[in-house]
Order: structure tokens, then sequence, then C-alpha cells
């Protein structure tokens, strides 16, 4: 069987850590090549399986990416994670919807492209504004609620034309960190805390944060495990990211399609990432 891992043009041979999984393939009689998604080289149809992975830059060419996920489709190709969970999950307004089914989220306002910005009614001191579509932090700021006019015109443009949140600003970020809960088709595989430098909310090693493999009680991986419930479809992997507020797990994204799962701290996980495929081409 040939399948592509699909990845962007920054890393076009895969991450040092992902570099491992092709071997690991080969050993179950898998051919595993890296493709970057947007090239227009690549002739998909001579893969029976895509493996979605380091699609780091699908944010900045939506229409493109979702074009592409509806090709893959109509060659017939097996996508994991699944396309209709991707398409779901590309835009950070599917937070709305599992708030609705109970879940606990960051107090978020959602902006529509083309309506204003406003923080009027918000009583928060400071929040937070990103992109509905968006990666790495892109276009995320954290501001003082007196700063908002600052933020209305930097940010004007952008509105006309693209999906926005404001989050309320949690300073647990800071206090404990963030929580990055792996799971592999459905299986709980391992949880990674993620922190910021001083002086910095954004926990990725980019702006300076640290991450450490971390112990979870088995209600924080039940929460998990409740919130990955809520998909329909082939689940190859998912990270649910939230802290701890009150001793409870409070969601801040559940990350579906590109994220980082963190190989190099969980050696095993390679291994696990096989065979969750394995499991799921099997059914």
């Amino acid at each position: 069987m040939n399948i592509a891992i699909a990845t962007c043009n920054k890393v076009p041979t895969l991450t040092d850590s992902e570099k491992l999984l092709i071997p690991l393939y080969l050993q179950k009689g898998i051919i595993a090549a890296p493709e970057v998604w947007n090239s227009t080289k690549v002739k998909w149809e001579k893969y029976e399986v895509i493996i979605i992975r380091s699609l780091w830059d699908y944010h900045l060419r939506p229409k493109l990416f979702l074009t592409w996920l509806s090709l893959l489709k109509s060659l017939g190709i097996k996508v994991l994670n699944d396309a209709n969970i991707i398409k779901e999950n590309h835009n950070k307004f599917y937070l709305k919807n599992l708030e609705k089914k109970g879940v606990s989220i960051v107090p978020t306002q959602y902006i529509p492209s083309g309506q204003p910005l406003e923080v009027d009614e918000l009583n928060w001191d400071k929040m937070v504004i990103k992109p509905a579509i968006s990666a790495s932090s892109y276009r995320t700021k954290l501001f003082k609620k007196e700063e908002f006019e600052e933020i209305q015109k930097e940010y004007e443009e952008w509105l006309k034309t693209s999906d926005y949140l404001i989050q309320k600003f949690i300073p647990e970020i800071q206090s404990f960190g963030e929580l990055s809960i792996i799971f592999f088709n459905r299986k709980y595989s391992h949880t990674i805390l993620k922190t910021a430098t001083s002086n910095e909310f954004r926990v990725q090693s980019d702006f300076g944060g640290k991450s450490q493999v971390y112990k979870p009680t088995k209600r924080i991986i039940e929460t998990a495990e409740r919130i990955i419930s809520m998909q329909t479809g082939d689940l190859l992997y998912a990270r649910i990211d939230g802290t701890i507020i009150n001793e409870n797990f409070v969601l801040m994204e559940a990350e579906l399609i590109e994220p980082e799962l963190f190989f190099n701290l969980a050696p095993k996980s390679t291994n696990s990432f096989v065979n969750a495929t394995l499991e799921l081409l099997q059914n």
C-alpha cells in the first residue's frame, strides 16, 4: 500500500520526529512518502491514503485547502483525519457547537467577516484576538480593554474578509500552562504541558515556550475523551488543548488538522501512531 504524508513547503521532507514514521510503516508493508499538499507536481491518485500532518500554511490559503480536500474525495482517496472532520475543524467557530453540547470553553466572542469589532459589552480586562482560521498564533495578539481602538485600527482590513475570535485572557495560561492531551484512533496516548516564557502568553516554542510530559488526572482524560466522542468519522489523531481553572479542564482548541504530536517527548507514540493507522485501514 502507498500512502502520502501531507506536509508543507516549510518542512517538505517532514519534521525530524515524523520522519521516524516512514521506516515504521515500511515494517508493516506500507510505503509512505512525504508530499507537499499544494504542489502542482503531485499525482495524488497514485496514493490510496493521505495522512494530513504538517500543513502549517493551510490557513494562508483556506479556499485552496478546501478545494484540495474535495479533490482527494473525488479521487476516492481515504483521508486521515476524515475530510469532513477537517472541514469542520478548520474554522474555530466549531467551538460554538462544542459549547452548545456542554463543553466548557474559554469565554469567546465570535466575529463573522464583515462585522465590526465590539468589546463594550465584554467585562474582560485582558483579551486575545485571533483569526478563526489560523495556526501557530498567526495574527494573535493579547490586549487590554483600553487598547481596543489601536486593535480596531490594526485589524480593520483583516476583519472585512476573515472571521475572528476574541477570547477572555486566562491567567492560568501563564501561572500553570496549557495542556495538550493526545489520542490516536480515539485511544489516549500522552499529555504535554506547555508553558510560556516570562512576559509571554503564547506557549509555542517559536515564542520561547517549553514543553514537557505531564500526567493528567483520570477526570481530565475523560473530559478530553468526551470532546473526541463528539467527532464523527475516522480520527487517526486528536490533540485536545486547554488549561485547568478551579480544578476543571477548560477547552481552548480541539486540534484535529495539523497539530504537533510531540513524538520526541513520548518515544513509544510513533509506534502507537502507526498501529492506529493500521487499525483504521483494516476497518
